[in-house]
């Protein structure tokens, strides 16, 4: 994904699971080091993502799109996407993002 530093951003994301699963279901994106660039619970979101994520997308529609405001240019990644329900967490270790900065146009 390409973005421009102090833009916004939205990261496109589905997963596909049994109806089951779906209960209760959070959405995380982690970042290399292991925090949280985006969780449902926003206490474990890392202080430099906290106000800047969102998600778009509805967990209960498989759908995991999150959006980042105020892009940094350290905020490159990767970003990869999980999903937890109680004591379960999923790993979609081929779901990670990058974002490559663009220079400002003059």
């Amino acid at each position: 994904i390409t973005a421009l530093p102090r833009s916004c951003v939205v990261i496109p994301c589905s997963f596909k699971t049994e109806d089951e699963y779906l209960t209760r279901l959070r959405v995380l994106w982690v970042t290399r080091k292991g925090g949280y660039m985006f969780h449902t619970d926003p206490v474990d979101v890392l202080d430099n993502f906290k106000g800047r994520t969102r998600l778009l997308g509805n967990p209960d529609e498989q759908n995991c799109t999150v959006e980042m405001d105020n892009v940094q240019t350290h905020d490159n990644g990767p970003f990869c996407f999980q999903a937890e329900r109680e004591n379960e967490r999923y790993s979609f270790n081929n779901s990670c993002v990058f974002i490559l900065m663009r220079g400002e146009e003059t």
